[in-house]
């Protein structure tokens, strides 16, 4: 009976040792199974953020690409963008639209001799009106008037002055085959010297002559109508004359 009771004893202290051990081997198998399941994790967590990375990636050259055509869609509207500027900004050179042949000599010296004398433009356009004339003497044509000259730049459909001036006098032409040439000018002084000098040149034609050089308006009025045949003889897409410091005028049609 004695020993019964112990072997009962003896199998109870087995269990409890046996249940212990079990413990200890499930408490390590878990471990090494969370040891093992961890890994696992950073390796979704290393996918995961490789992938938010590219999409990251993606979103920078999708919106670099969107930038670019952004420009590129800037750069097609100011490139379509309308100009009146022509292609060839080189200008004709003037020349006396009507046929009037002693005219047309006064022109070109104007353009030509006078207007060296000024900074070179784009076109150089001269102005005048003459005070009297007399042709009796073929070798000897006088022409009396008040010539001016200006130098243009073009500036898109705009011509702007940027130099001239004022060159009364008397012309000297010589006609020889139906072709006219001017052989002297004899110029109205500046300065002090000028109501005499003009007096002298002009004769009895002064009066005509002050009432036409002091008329201002009437004056502007023939030098933008000298500006709109150049335009129309050439076909030109100009459509204003501007003197520094003013407002453009719109030329005559």
């Amino acid at each position: 009976m004695r020993l019964n009771h112990i072997a009962i004893i003896v199998l109870a202290v087995l269990a409890v040792i046996m249940g212990t051990s079990c413990n200890k081997a499930g408490s390590e198998n878990q471990r090494i199974a969370d040891g093992a399941s961890a890994p696992a994790e950073q390796v979704d967590d290393a996918a995961d953020a490789q992938k938010n990375a590219d999409k990251t990636e993606v979103s920078a050259d999708a919106a670099a690409n969107e930038i670019s055509n952004g420009e590129d869609h800037q750069d097609a509207k100011r490139g379509d963008a309308p100009s009146n500027q022509p292609e060839d900004t080189t200008l004709p050179a003037y020349t006396y639209p009507e046929d009037d042949p002693i005219k047309t000599a006064i022109a070109d010296y104007l353009v030509h001799e006078i207007g060296k004398n000024y900074s070179a433009a784009d076109v150089c356009i001269p102005s005048m009106s003459v005070v009297g004339s007399d042709e009796s003497d073929p070798n000897e044509i006088r022409v009396w008037g008040d010539f001016w000259v200006f130098q243009y730049k073009l500036n898109r459909d705009m011509l702007e002055t940027g130099s001239g001036g004022s060159h009364p006098g008397l012309m000297h032409l010589k006609k020889s085959d139906n072709t006219y040439t001017v052989t002297k000018f004899d110029v109205v002084a500046d300065g002090s010297d000028n109501l005499e000098s003009a007096k002298k040149i002009f004769g009895d034609r002064y009066d005509e002559f002050h009432k036409i050089n002091s008329d201002a308006e009437a004056r502007e009025k023939i030098r933008r109508q000298f500006i709109s045949d150049y335009v129309k003889k050439n076909n030109l897409s100009i459509t204003k004359v501007k003197d520094f410091g003013w407002d453009p005028i719109d030329l005559a049609k």
